[in-house]
C-alpha cells in the first residue's frame, strides 16, 4: 500500500508540473502578443508576430497559432493586399492538426476574405470546407456563421432568395443550440434577414424580424442593438409611408446616441434616415437641416469616406428639391474628395448622379465633359485591374506550381521507397523458410494496399492541381480578352495590329475553353455541377449545332451528313449540357477524320429516350485505346493534338443526365460514338427542373414556318429594327427567338431577299450569314455599304469560317463586326447593342452642334455624301416656308419612309423635326451673328408664323429669341 501511494504522489506531481508548464507557455505567448500590439515600429510589429506564430507551433499551442495566424493575415493586409492575408491565414490552417476545431475558424477567414475580393467561387469553396468540419465535429457556432457568410456573398450578388435562405439556415442552427439561442450573432442573423425582406418589398416580414432582433437585443440588455433595431423598423416603415410611426422611433433612437455619447456611425445614421423622412414629407427645412447635420458630425471626425458620403446626400436633396447649382456645388465638392482617396469607381458613381443634374440644366457642354472624364476613369480602372490580374496570375501559378511539384515529389520518393521495400522483403521471403513464406505474402499485401493508397493520393494530387490551375486562369483570362475585344472594335487601328490582336483572341478563346472545361469536370467530381432540366426541342438544337460544322467539313474535304428525326418533338433535357455532348463529339470526329472521308451525325427522339450516334471514317481505335479513351488526359498516341479532356467530360455530363454513352471502332474502317439520354420527365427529381412559370411558353418553338416579310407592321414601340439574313431555318429562327424582346425582326433567307428587305425598310442593324444562296454575306455587305440609303447601317456577319483571311474580307467589304460559328449567344447580344449605342452617340453629337457638319455625324464617306446633298438642299430650299417633308424626299431622291429612316439613323430625328431643328439652328446663327429685327428672323429662315417661331425656339433653347440675344 505504501508504494501504490508513493506512485500516485509522483503521479500528481508530473501532472501539476504539466498543467504549470503550459501555463506558462500561455503567459509567454500572451507576453509576445501584448509586446507586438504596443510596437510602434510597424516591420518590428511584424517579427513579433511571427516570433509569436513560431513558439506556438512549437509547443503545439493550436489557439495560438490561430491568433498570430489571425494577427499576421492583419497586419499584412493593411500594408499589402488581400492575397497577402489569405497567404498568412492558409499558413496557420497548414500548422494546426488535421483535427484541430480551429480548421473551420481558418476556413471562415479565408472565405471572407474572398468575399470581401468579390472571388465567389473561392469564398463559396471554403465556406463549404468550414460547414463540412463544423458539422462533423459538431461546431453550431462555426456551422451558423458559415451560413451567414454565405447568406451575406448572396445578397452581395443581388440574389436575396438564396440570401434569404442561408440566414434561414444559419437562425436554424442557432435556435437548436441552447448557447446561442440567446446572442448577438442570432440577433444580427434576425437583422439581415429584416433587410432582405425589406428589399424584396416584404415589409411586414422585415418589422416582425426586425422586432425579433430587438427582443433579442433587450435580453441581452444591449441598448445600442435595440436602437439600431429601431432605426432598421422606422426604415421598413417609411417604405410603408407609415412617416408618423418612423419618425417616433427615429427621434428617439437619435436621442439616445446623443445622450449616451455612442459610436458616431449609429448616431449619424438614424440622423440620414431621418433627413430622409423628412425629405419624403415635404418639411424641406427639417430635411435640410439633419443632412447639414450629418455633414457637421462627418467633418469635425476627419472621416473623409463619411464626409463624402454627407456631400452626396446633400447634392441630393438639392436636386430633388429642384436648386440645381447648389446639387451642383455639393457633387463638385465630393468628386475633388474622391479624387484625393485615388477611388476612381466612387469618383464615376458620383460624376454619373452630376450629369443627371446637368441634364435636368440641358448644359450639353456640361454632360460631354464629364462623360469624357468618366471614360477616362474607366479606362483607368481597366488598366489597373488588367495589370493586377496579371500580376496575381504569375504570382500564383508560380507559387501553385512549386506546391505541386513538392507535392508530387514527395509522393513519388514515397512510392521509391514502397517499391524498395518490397523488393527487400521479396529477398527475404525467398531465402527465408517455408514459414516466412507466410510473413512474406502478409507483408507483399499490406505493401500493395499501401502503394495502391499513395498512386490514388498522386491520382488526386494530380487533378487538384489542374482543378486549381483552371480556377486560377479563368478570371484573368477573362478580364484580358474584354480589352482584346474592345481593341478590335476600333476601326482605327492598323492591319498588323489587327492581325495581331485577332491571334491573341483567338488563343485567349481556346484557352478560355479548356479551362471552362476543366472547371465542369472538377464541379462533377465535387458535385457542384447541378442539371437544369427543361421543355425544348433537342433535334433543333442539334441540328443547329451541327450545322456550323459545315465549313470545317469543307476545308478538309469531308463528307458531311446530318440526318434528324422528330424536329418537332417537345421532351424534358438540360440544354447546356447536351450543347456541350454535342460540340465535342461532333468536333472531335472532325478532328480525327482524314481528307476525303466521311462524318455522319444521326439524331433521333425514341421510346422517351434521345439517341445521338456521331461516326467518322479513320484509323480508328484499337480495343485498349476504346478501354481508355474516357479517361482524363489520356491521349491515343503522341503526336495527338488534343488534351483529353473533351470526351472526359462528355462522358461525365451524359452519366450526369442519367445516360449512357459506347464507343465502337472497326481499326481503319468506322468509329461510332452512341448517346442515349433519358427525356421523360419521370427520370429526374423535382430539384433538378428550372421553375420557370409558363415552361411550356418560354422553351423554345421551332417550325418550318416561313415569314411573310410582305405583311410586316411594327407597332409603336421605338424598338430599332433587327435584320436577320439567314439560309438555315435552324439557325434563323434561333437568332430570331434570341432578339424578339428587343427588337423588331425582319427575317430574309439569302443575300438577294436581305438587299430588297433591307432597301425596304431601311433597317438599324443588320445580321447575316456568309454562306448563302444567290448571294452571300459578303456580298450583301458590299452593296448595302455602296449605296447612299443602306451605307450607314452597322452589320455583323455570321460564318463557320475561322480564318483570319476571310474576317479580313469581310471586314474590308464594310462589315462592323464578325463572329465564328458555334458562337455565344451572349456576346451576339453584346455587340449588337454597342454597334446601336455607337449610332445613338452620334446621334446625340448632332443634336449639341449649331451647325451641321457631315464630317461629325457620318459613318462612312457616303453618309458624308448624302449629308452634304441634304446640307445643299437645305441652303436653297430652307427657307421657302412651303418646303415640305414631300419636298424634301423628292429632292434627294427617297421615298418619304426612306428618308424618315435614314435621318432618323444618323441624326435621331425624323425628316419633319430634322428640318424644323436645321430652321431654328440657322435662327440661333443669325441671332448671334447678324443684326436682322428679331420678328424677321422667323420668317427669314422659313417659319411664316412669328408666334410658333417663338414657341419653338423656347422648347428648343429654353429661352425666347430676345432673351437668347441678350446673352450673347
Amino acid at each position: 500500500m505504501k508504494y501504490i501511494l508513493s506512485f500516485l504522489f509522483f503521479i500528481n506531481i508530473f501532472y501539476g508540473f504539466g498543467q504549470n508548464q503550459h501555463v506558462i507557455d500561455s503567459m509567454y505567448y500572451l507576453s509576445i502578443i501584448e509586446k507586438a500590439d504596443i510596437e510602434k515600429d510597424s516591420s518590428s510589429q511584424l517579427k513579433k508576430f511571427e516570433e509569436a506564430l513560431n513558439f506556438a507551433n512549437k509547443k503545439k499551442y493550436e489557439r495560438g497559432i490561430f491568433q498570430a495566424s489571425k494577427k499576421i493575415g492583419e497586419w499584412k493586409k493593411s500594408k499589402y493586399n488581400s492575397d497577402s492575408a489569405i497567404g498568412a491565414l492558409k499558413n496557420g490552417l497548414r500548422l494546426v492538426g488535421s483535427s484541430s476545431q480551429y480548421i473551420a475558424n481558418f476556413n471562415g477567414l479565408i472565405g471572407t476574405e474572398f468575399l470581401i475580393k468579390a472571388d465567389y467561387d473561392s469564398a463559396q469553396y471554403y465556406y463549404n470546407e468550414q460547414i463540412d468540419f463544423s458539422i462533423k465535429h459538431n461546431i453550431n457556432e462555426q456551422l451558423a456563421l458559415a451560413y451567414k457568410q454565405i447568406g451575406t456573398m448572396w445578397h452581395q450578388r443581388r440574389q436575396f432568395d438564396d440570401s434569404f435562405k442561408y440566414y434561414t439556415k444559419c437562425d436554424s442552427v442557432l435556435s437548436k443550440d441552447e448557447k446561442l439561442k440567446v446572442s448577438a450573432l442570432r440577433a444580427q442573423v434576425y437583422n439581415y434577414l429584416g433587410y432582405c425582406m425589406r428589399l424584396t418589398k416584404g415589409y411586414d416580414k422585415a418589422i416582425e424580424y426586425y422586432i425579433k432582433a430587438r427582443d433579442l437585443h433587450k435580453k441581452l440588455q444591449n441598448e445600442l442593438g435595440v436602437q439600431e433595431a429601431n432605426i432598421a423598423i422606422a426604415q421598413a416603415y417609411i417604405s410603408f409611408k407609415e412617416y408618423d410611426k418612423a419618425l417616433e422611433l427615429l427621434n428617439q433612437s437619435i436621442e439616445y446616441h446623443k445622450n449616451n455619447n455612442t459610436k458616431v456611425n449609429a448616431y449619424t445614421y438614424g440622423i440620414v434616415v431621418r433627413a430622409y423622412l423628412y425629405l419624403n414629407l415635404k418639411d424641406y427645412k427639417k430635411s435640410e437641416k439633419d443632412y447639414m447635420l450629418y455633414h457637421k458630425i462627418k467633418s469635425e471626425n476627419k472621416d473623409l469616406h463619411g464626409e463624402i458620403k454627407a456631400l452626396g446626400y446633400l447634392a441630393y436633396y438639392y436636386s430633388e428639391t429642384n436648386q440645381l447649382n447648389e446639387a451642383i456645388k455639393y457633387y463638385t465638392q465630393a468628386i475633388e474628395k474622391t479624387e484625393n482617396l485615388k477611388e476612381p469607381g466612387n469618383q464615376i458613381a458620383l460624376i454619373e448622379e452630376l450629369v443627371q443634374v446637368y441634364k435636368k440644366q440641358k448644359n450639353y457642354e456640361a454632360i460631354v465633359t464629364y462623360y469624357d472624364k468618366i471614360a477616362i476613369l474607366e479606362k483607368e480602372i481597366q488598366t489597373a485591374k488588367i495589370a493586377e490580374e496579371t500580376r496575381k496570375l504569375e504570382t500564383k501559378y508560380q507559387s501553385e506550381k512549386k506546391e505541386q511539384q513538392i507535392a508530387l515529389l514527395k509522393s513519388e520518393k514515397e512510392l521509391t521507397e514502397e517499391k524498395q521495400k518490397s523488393q527487400r522483403n521479396i529477398l527475404i521471403g525467398g531465402l527465408g523458410l517455408t514459414t516466412v513464406a507466410g510473413l512474406f505474402l502478409f507483408f507483399l499485401y499490406k505493401n500493395r494496399q499501401k502503394t495502391n493508397t499513395k498512386l490514388k493520393e498522386l491520382d488526386k494530387v494530380k487533378s487538384n492541381f489542374f482543378a486549381n490551375i483552371s480556377h486560377e486562369f479563368r478570371t484573368p483570362l477573362t478580364l484580358i480578352t474584354h480589352p482584346i475585344e474592345k481593341i478590335l472594335q476600333d476601326e482605327s487601328i492598323s492591319k498588323n495590329s489587327r492581325d495581331e490582336f485577332t491571334m491573341a483572341k483567338k488563343n485567349s478563346d481556346r484557352l478560355l475553353s479548356l479551362v471552362n472545361q476543366l472547371l465542369d469536370l472538377s464541379k462533377i467530381d465535387a458535385g457542384q455541377l447541378k442539371l437544369r432540366i427543361q421543355k425544348s426541342n433537342p433535334i433543333q438544337i442539334i441540328s443547329a449545332i451541327s450545322e456550323s460544322f459545315n465549313y470545317t467539313a469543307q476545308q478538309k474535304n469531308i463528307s458531311y451528313s446530318i440526318n434528324t428525326t422528330h424536329l418537332n418533338d417537345q421532351v424534358w433535357f438540360d440544354k447546356d449540357a447536351l450543347e456541350k455532348i454535342t460540340i465535342n463529339l461532333i468536333s472531335n470526329a472532325l478532328k480525327y477524320t482524314p481528307e476525303k472521308g466521311s462524318v455522319i451525325c444521326d439524331a433521333s427522339i425514341k421510346d422517351n429516350h434521345l439517341n445521338l450516334e456521331v461516326k467518322n471514317t479513320g484509323k480508328g481505335l484499337t480495343q485498349d485505346e476504346v478501354k481508355h479513351i474516357f479517361q482524363r488526359f489520356y491521349q491515343t498516341c503522341e503526336d495527338n493534338q488534343g488534351t483529353g479532356i473533351g470526351l472526359a467530360l462528355v462522358k461525365e455530363l451524359v452519366e450526369l443526365h442519367k445516360g449512357t454513352i459506347e464507343v465502337k471502332s472497326i481499326p481503319n474502317q468506322l468509329t461510332t460514338f452512341k448517346v442515349i439520354l433519358p427525356t421523360d420527365k419521370s427520370s429526374f427529381k423535382e430539384e433538378e427542373f428550372i421553375n420557370f412559370l409558363n415552361q411550356e411558353q418560354n422553351t423554345y418553338q421551332f417550325s418550318n414556318e416561313v415569314l411573310n416579310n410582305d405583311d410586316l407592321e411594327f407597332t409603336e414601340n421605338n424598338q430599332p429594327i433587327l435584320l436577320i439574313v439567314e439560309d438555315n431555318a435552324d439557325v434563323k429562327h434561333l437568332l430570331k427567338d434570341t432578339f424578339k424582346d428587343t427588337y423588331n425582326i425582319i427575317t430574309a433567307s439569302n443575300g438577294e431577299e436581305g438587299i430588297s428587305l433591307a432597301l425596304k425598310h431601311v433597317p438599324d442593324i443588320i445580321v447575316s450569314d456568309i454562306m448563302m444562296p444567290i448571294k452571300d454575306g459578303v456580298a450583301l455587305t458590299e452593296e448595302l455599304k455602296n449605296n447612299e440609303l443602306t451605307s450607314h447601317i452597322p452589320i455583323i456577319l455570321l460564318t463557320a469560317k475561322a480564318g483570319d483571311e476571310n474576317k479580313l474580307k469581310g471586314v474590308e467589304t464594310g462589315a462592323d463586326d464578325y463572329i465564328t460559328k458555334p458562337f455565344s449567344s451572349k456576346i451576339l447580344i453584346a455587340k449588337v447593342a454597342k454597334l446601336i449605342e455607337l449610332r445613338q452617340n452620334l446621334q446625340k453629337r448632332y443634336s449639341q452642334e449649331i451647325i451641321l457638319r457631315p464630317k461629325d455625324i457620318a459613318v462612312t464617306d457616303l453618309d458624308e455624301q448624302f449629308m452634304e446633298k441634304v446640307q445643299f438642299v437645305l441652303d436653297e430650299k430652307l427657307v421657302e416656308p412651303s418646303f415640305s417633308v414631300e419636298d424634301f424626299s423628292n429632292t434627294v431622291g427617297m421615298s418619304r419612309m426612306q428618308l424618315h429612316r435614314k435621318l432618323k439613323a444618323l441624326t435621331g430625328l425624323s425628316a419633319s423635326e430634322f428640318i424644323r431643328s436645321q430652321r431654328l439652328k440657322l435662327a440661333a446663327k443669325l441671332l448671334k451673328t447678324s443684326d436682322i429685327n428679331i420678328s424677321q428672323v422667323g420668317y427669314s429662315v422659313g417659319f411664316n408664323d412669328h408666334s410658333y417661331f417663338t414657341k419653338c425656339f423656347k422648347e428648343t433653347y429654353r429661352c425666347t429669341p430676345t432673351e437668347y440675344v441678350n446673352r450673347k
